[in-house]
């Protein structure tokens, strides 16, 4: 009896380690993922921080392009006004 309950002990314990094996595999291997997963969504979070910095960056130097055409139109338009009075009371 002893010999059959020793057997028993010892397979069982054999399909235990074995299958805190493969537990502990698969625990590494989900790790192992979510480190990949988060590196992969730190990528991303950067790539798309960079394309709205350039993005937003190229709307910016389009704007102070526009303010100085306007004021260069503004000064032109002035100096025109200023012409015509100057003539007005010469």
């Amino acid at each position: 009896m002893s010999t059959t309950s020793e057997m028993s002990s010892v397979v069982l314990e054999a399909y235990l380690h074995r299958y805190s094996q493969h537990a502990t595999a698969d625990v590494l291997t989900v790790v192992a993922v979510k480190s990949v997963l988060d590196d992969m969504i730190g990528d991303i979070e950067t790539w798309v921080h960079e394309t709205e910095h350039d993005k937003l960056a190229a709307e910016l130097a389009k704007a102070q392009a526009a303010i100085s055409q306007y004021a260069i139109a503004e000064r032109i338009h002035w100096d025109e006004k200023q012409n015509v009075r100057d003539d007005r009371t010469s």
